[in-house]
């Protein structure tokens, strides 16, 4: 068996996401054993009447979500958990980071993100873990944009001179 040419070549680098990270507010609260993220485009079948078969496929919607695995809790984070009672309604939005340990950069960012469920598992001796479902705003390749920033985008007037423009009168 013939091993591939980049297999010896040391500037051929395979990634390894070996760390992910969960923020809220740019604080690391958690730390992540395993995390899927799924992207969607809504795609649907366009049918004419009468056929069995679409006739195209129509992309209608972006979606992100995912699943965090047996995230470990930092100290810092069981205050912003909100665990029990109606706390999970009320949560702040966290950013995922998936890190490279070997050179430390950042492989992907899931920004904008809102727990949808969880659950918990305590055993004897061991550290606090839960699993995690989540929707996401964007996934973004390397570092996000500032944090800060609104996800909606600002609304523009239509047409120069609509924004104190008088709404028109119809006559009926």
């Amino acid at each position: 068996m013939t091993v591939p040419e980049h297999y010896n070549d040391p500037t051929v680098k395979t990634r390894h996401a070996n760390t992910a990270q969960v923020t809220v507010n740019g604080d690391v609260i958690a730390e992540i054993v395993g995390l899927s993220v799924r992207e969607s485009g809504g795609t649907d079948g366009s049918y004419a009447v009468g056929d069995a078969k679409p006739k195209e496929h129509i992309h209608n919607r972006w979606t992100c979500s995912g699943n965090m695995n047996r995230f470990v809790w930092r100290e810092s984070a069981l205050s912003k958990w909100n665990i029990g009672g109606t706390g999970l309604l009320n949560l702040s939005t966290f950013e995922i980071t998936a890190i490279d340990e070997v050179d430390g950069s950042v492989l992907f960012t899931v920004t904008g993100c809102t727990m949808s469920d969880r659950d918990m598992g305590l055993q004897a001796n061991q550290r606090i873990m839960s699993n995690m479902s989540f929707l996401a705003m964007d996934l973004v390749e390397g570092e996000a944009p500032d944090a800060t920033l609104s996800y909606l985008p600002e609304i523009e007037p239509v047409a120069e001179g609509m924004v104190d423009a008088e709404p028109p009168v119809f006559n009926t």
